[in-house]
Order: C-alpha cells, then structure tokens, then sequence
C-alpha cells in the first residue's frame, strides 16, 4: 500500500508534464477553448477587428459613390447610423416649399442626402474620415496625393491644405463630381465627394 501511493503520484505528474499543461514550460500549448467572463456570462471570442465595430453603413465606399445606383435603392440597403441630423432647407425653385437635408452619421463616414418635400432624394456629399473605407480603385484616408492625382488629375482650386479636383462623366459634362481632400502631410486625412444637387 505504502509503494502504491507514490507510483500512482509519478504517474500523475508525469502526465501533467507530457502535455505542458502545469508544468511551467516553455512551448506549453494556447488554450483554444474560448474564455469565459464569468459566471454564468457567455463565452468570449477573440478581439473583433476594430474597423468592423461600431457603426457602419454596410454599404461600401465603392457603392455609394457608384452613380448608377439611385439614392433610394441606397438609402434602403443603409446599416442603421449612429444619428441623422436634419436641417431645413427652402428650395431654390418653388417658393414655400421647405426641403430637408439629412446627414447620415457612421462612424468614420457621414453621407447627406436632399430630401424633395412631396417625394424624392438625391446623394449631394460623401464625407470619409477614417481608413477603413476605400473606393473601387483604392483611394481613401490615407493614400498618397500622387494616387489621388492620378485618379484625379483636374484640380480646380486649393486653400491651406485642401485641395479640390472635378472628374466629369464626359467631356460635355456639365456637372462633374467634385472631390475636396484635405492633406496631411502627402497623405489624404479626409476625402468629401460631392454631387449636383438642383
């Protein structure tokens, strides 16, 4: 009985160091079960990818700026926002009538659209802020002058550290997308793309 005990603990701690597991050493294995927060919390997955926390518009960058795609059909496809803003707005063409913008809010992002009084809306600005957001060709918070340059080779005016770009759809175009970036550095901090709104 006296030599039973001892073996019975050898055979214990030698299995506890074949796994790693107590034994202090190096190259012990991760655990891979997930962690618990406590009793009776659930578990805990790995740290989420900060760019995909928060508020997002679950709309790409790409998308939004694709003139194709009508503000409606955009507007009904939109993650909810962090808040709207609204502001009231007379219309330039029938007197009384009062429009609205409303500024969409996402965290790094906020779109306005023009809401026609009686029906309507049109995307009028793109505001982007943040580097999780890139258009089709890759620009976005971040990217070098020269990349946005090379998509945007018509600068029509600069003030401080922003500049403002037009690209048309075509040569007889005459409301062309406009593009203000504003640079810190050689890199764009902040990119808001507008669009004719009448």
């Amino acid at each position: 009985m006296r030599l039973l005990v001892p073996c019975v603990l050898l055979v214990a701690l030698a299995a506890c160091r074949s796994d790693g597991v107590g034994s202090g050493a190096e190259g012990a294995p991760e655990v891979s079960e997930p962690v618990t927060a406590g009793p009776g919390q659930p578990p805990m997955g790995p740290p989420m990818d900060p760019r995909l926390e928060g508020f997002r518009p679950g709309v790409s960058l790409a998308e939004l700026l694709d003139p194709a795609l009508d503000t409606p059909a955009l507007l009904a496809r939109l993650d909810e926002p962090r808040r709207i803003e609204t502001e009231a707005v007379e219309n330039r063409h029938v007197p009384g009538q009062v429009d609205t913008l409303r500024t969409y809010v996402y965290d790094g992002l906020a779109l306005t659209v023009y809401d026609v009084a009686g029906g309507g809306a049109l995307l009028q600005e793109v505001r982007v802020t943040d580097e999780g957001y890139t258009t089709a060709g890759g620009l976005g918070v971040g990217s070098r002058r020269e990349a946005i340059e090379a998509a945007y080779p018509n600068s029509v005016g600069a003030e401080g550290g922003t500049v403002t770009y037009e690209r048309a759809a075509s040569p007889d175009d005459p409301t062309p997308e406009t593009l203000r970036v504003r640079y810190d550095g050689d890199r764009a901090a902040e990119l808001v793309w507008s669009f004719y709104v009448d």
